[in-house]
């Protein structure tokens, strides 16, 4: 962890980035899919929007994101797959207020992503291929060495294989409810 503090959470306590260069690193074997599905879900808490995109989660290949939550300065979140051989890119048609707690989940089935936010479907997107996973690069949450973070705290996050499914919006305040 660099510059990263805790804050009260959805449950418990979350990360908190301060918008500067802090992030969290994970292990590097963490979102090496390959061509499997999975489902990338956390709970998002943004203090405020500010300008250029900052990274919310981030799995780099080289120099390009092979998997990439974003927080665009309009308050979208920008979804990105990549590999050598193909990339997929989405961004959510919502925009994201500052100050409350959002869910978001980002689920690769095949060759489409779904961005679902609160539970509900907000966009879609789909390749030709398939962008295959796999990089020695750590998982980074909140930003990253060379990059700024987005100012705000994100808690549970979860990586799962295929047979997880992101929460109903129903579900996803009834576990967010003390």
């Amino acid at each position: 962890m660099n510059g990263v503090t805790y804050a009260p959470g959805v449950t418990g306590q979350a990360f908190a980035f301060d918008g500067g260069r802090s992030y969290v690193e994970l292990d590097p074997r963490i979102g090496n899919y390959g061509v499997e599905d999975f489902t990338v879900d956390l709970w998002l808490w943004i203090e405020a929007l500010a300008p250029g995109p900052r990274p919310i989660l981030r799995k780099r290949a080289a120099d390009v994101d092979a998997l990439a939550l974003v927080l665009a300065e309009s308050g979208h979140v920008e979804a990105t797959l990549a590999s050598l051989e193909d990339i997929v890119q989405l961004t959510s048609a919502t925009a994201l207020s500052p100050q409350t707690w959002i869910h978001v989940a980002l689920v690769r089935q095949g060759d489409e992503i779904r961005l679902y936010l609160d539970g509900e479907l907000d966009g879609t997107a789909s390749s030709a291929g398939i962008a295959e996973l796999g990089t020695s690069n750590p998982l980074l949450l909140g930003g990253a060495p060379d990059d700024t973070s987005f100012a705000g705290r994100l808690d549970e996050v979860a990586l799962a294989p295929p047979s997880h499914r992101p929460l109903t919006k129903r579900r996803a305040r009834r576990r967010a409810a003390p």
